[in-house]
């Protein structure tokens, strides 16, 4: 047991930090009251629920969206599309001073 939740430290830890430079690449921050931590499982969590679902059978949509930002691509996956509607959108928000 007490390997599996250091595995699980571990790899949050591990997506904390690529999440944090994403953030700060994109000149966003975490909203308060949440924490890096906070949208770190959160994410964690709906990823592990489509993970679960695709080893039950269930294959993963790929939804096609009308992109207008230059380089991103209109291809997403639900879960990409999920978290960056609801998770990114509700936990983040632009740093102070930055252009949305």
């Amino acid at each position: 047991m007490s390997a599996g939740k250091e595995r699980l430290d571990t790899a949050l830890a591990n997506f904390a930090s690529l999440y944090g430079g994403l953030l700060d690449f994109y000149d966003r921050q975490v909203r308060a009251p949440f924490t890096l931590e906070h949208f770190t499982m959160v994410i964690a969590a709906l990823s592990e629920g489509f993970v679960l679902q695709g080893l039950s059978g269930v294959e993963h949509p790929l939804i096609e969206r009308e992109i207008t930002e230059p380089g991103v691509g209109a291809d997403w996956t639900l879960l990409a599309s999920a978290v960056e509607a609801t998770i990114v959108e509700a936990f983040t928000e632009p740093v102070l001073g930055q252009q949305a």
